[in-house]
């Protein structure tokens, strides 16, 4: 699933690599918003590829550090977008618990299903995931 997707990016001179997950709950997905970031875009819990770091490593960590809750399974690979200089990658995937969410004063959060997503402050790029999401 993760085979050469690293080297493709870099291939056609992408300078940095994100990885985005879409988590499910009861039929429903997250966004999440970066309080105090100064945008009011929801999106999905996200982290930027590190030097040297794997694609299943970057997942986890996006999962963890974003929402404090543990990945247990990637579903599967949805596709991406290139948006200024950077390639962002979108995995389907499942957590251990996902009603242990955890607030805290860096993030807002949303479920929602695809219908609802779509009527939030979303950008457009995040808008063609959700309708592949939603065909899928």
């Amino acid at each position: 699933m993760y085979k050469n997707l690293i080297e493709e990016a870099l291939s056609e001179g992408m300078e940095k690599i994100a990885i985005e997950t879409v988590i499910e709950k009861d039929g429903k997905v997250l966004l999440i918003e970066d309080l105090g970031m100064g945008t009011t875009f929801y999106g999905f819990p996200k982290v930027e590829l590190k030097e040297g770091e794997s694609i299943p490593q970057a997942l986890q960590r996006a999962v963890t550090e974003r929402t404090a809750m543990q990945l247990k399974d990637v579903k599967r690979y949805l596709g991406h977008y290139d948006r200024d200089g950077m390639r962002h990658y979108h995995f389907v995937v499942e957590v251990n618990d996902p009603y242990s969410l955890e607030e805290n004063a860096n993030i807002a959060y949303a479920w929602l299903d695809v219908q609802e997503a779509v009527g939030y402050p979303i950008t457009d790029q995040l808008r063609e995931m959700l309708d592949l999401y939603n065909k899928t």
